[in-house]
């Protein structure tokens, strides 16, 4: 593209956030202490399906692969146990990079594992 164009990259990626919106990903993975931490996860998450208060209008939620919030203006964030390892992964993906931070934080944090 950017031969056929002439245009750096930078200018490409500006052109795609003009047209479609900025996106911003955060990703983090926390190692469980033990069986029972990840089973209070998944009751609490999974099972009650309880999640924090995030103070942006949720759209839907789904629990395929985890539990992932789907938010007003195209963000959302995912909480998924790793299936290789005796860990927790949060991404949260949002058109402000404070936001998605902030998602994952306030998750991280409601969960007991920041």
């Amino acid at each position: 593209m950017i031969c056929v164009t002439g245009k750096s990259l930078t200018e490409l990626i500006k052109e795609v956030f003009d047209q479609f919106g900025e996106s911003h990903t955060v990703e983090k993975d926390w190692a469980l202490a033990n069986d029972a931490q990840k089973d209070q996860i998944d009751q609490i998450v999974m099972i009650d399906k309880q999640l924090p208060d995030y103070g942006i209008k949720v759209e839907r939620v789904t629990y395929i692969d985890g539990c992932k919030v789907y938010f007003e203006n195209n963000g959302w964030i995912t909480i998924r146990f790793s299936g290789t390892e005796p860990r927790i992964r949060i991404f949260s993906e949002y058109t402000d990079q404070a936001i998605a931070e902030r998602l994952v934080k306030t998750t991280a944090s409601w969960l007991g594992i920041e």
